[in-house]
């Protein structure tokens, strides 16, 4: 299945398959470097259609790389010692040394393994590194794909996929595109083959449960309180709140949000209440396929809502916030409580 630039997203899923062999279709790359791993071909990052030998792409044209020639579905393949990815962009030469690279950007592995599918190719995305003075200079240089490990400072047995591109001054540039062959490969003479058929058989998956989980006991104590534009205002964080989203069949997503009580002051009276709306909430989320929401500034009155998890998500989250208190000008000083409660309800 295709993915566009634009969803940001991969998934694969297996049930019975049949791999049979005999003679074997070989790929030839005329282009291709030699000490590439395979073929880097440069595609139509809305089509996953590949570029048209010859043509010439801008800096910024959102394009992503696949192994095989009309396969957007054909999968980089990482080594087992790999611990991270990255495309780059180095000089002729240079490829396999990380620290001569020009730009470069993290990747991700395709999930459950260690290769990656359709991996964003767009020199423009190339945010680490000096990529604007390659723009401007142009030159001859290698874009690619590479398997880390060691923190990124050594490449895995994977090593890299890699072609070379032709950059002009200003960023429009052309690259040079492997050549496929499929002319099946013979056995050598005398010798023989056979086929294995192979099968296997997959249940349907379950659905678990949708839960919340917030810490026994949990506190959030904000820190000591600074004039700030003449009022008392003290910050701190809400606390790790976790989300275990089990229903890995119908994945529905979810949505989680807060209420915030009155602040109540210590040894006071009603009179003495503080506006909820005083506290501002900043969501944040720490891990995991949710969402936060914009939250609110303390003494803006918002909304409540606090995160979510899209329709075809599961998994778990883990939340957080950071908290704003600015108490008003009439305030009496002492030590003022209130409550968050979170709600998470299912789409």
């Amino acid at each position: 299945m295709f993915k566009s630039i634009a969803s940001k997203a991969a998934a694969i899923g297996a049930a019975g398959f049949v791999v049979l062999a005999s003679s074997v279709a070989v790929p030839a790359f005329a282009d291709t470097p030699s000490d590439s791993a395979g073929a880097f071909w440069i595609a139509d990052g809305n089509t996953g259609a590949p570029v048209t030998k010859g043509s010439t792409l801008q800096w910024n044209d959102g394009v992503i790389a696949i192994p095989v020639k009309d396969d957007y579905d054909a999968l980089f393949q990482g080594s087992a010692d790999a611990e991270s990815v990255a495309v780059f962009l180095a000089p002729v030469g240079k490829e396999k040394t990380i620290s001569a690279w020009s730009a470069y950007a993290p990747s991700g592995f395709n999930n459950g393994s260690k290769n990656v599918l359709q991996p964003t190719a767009t020199l423009g995305s190339l945010v680490n590194g000096n990529g604007l003075a390659v723009k401007a200079a142009g030159g001859e240089y290698s874009v690619g794909l590479a398997f880390l490990k060691n923190n990124g400072l050594t490449m895995a047995n994977a090593g890299i996929y890699y072609t070379r591109v032709h950059i002009q001054p200003g960023g429009a540039y052309t690259f040079d595109t492997p050549t496929d062959s499929t002319t099946p490969t013979n056995p050598p003479a005398g010798s023989t083959s056979g086929s294995v058929d192979v099968s296997a058989t997959t249940t349907a998956a379950v659905d678990g449960a949708l839960e919340l989980s917030v810490p026994a006991g949990a506190k959030a104590t904000l820190g000591t309180a600074a004039l700030v534009n003449g009022l008392s205002t003290s910050t701190g964080k809400l606390g790790s709140i976790t989300i275990k989203d089990g229903r890995v069949a119908s994945t529905p997503g979810w949505d989680l949000t807060s209420a915030v009580a009155k602040f109540a002051l210590t040894g006071g009276t009603s009179a003495d209440d503080i506006d909820a709306k005083q506290l501002g909430v900043r969501p944040l989320v720490t891990s995991g396929p949710a969402a936060a929401a914009a939250g609110n500034s303390a003494g803006t009155a918002g909304d409540n809502k606090f995160a979510s998890a899209a329709a075809g998500t599961s998994g778990t989250s883990v939340v957080d916030a950071d908290l704003t208190f600015v108490a008003p000008a009439k305030s009496k000083a002492g030590t003022y409580t209130s409550k968050v409660t979170l709600t998470l309800v299912s789409k």
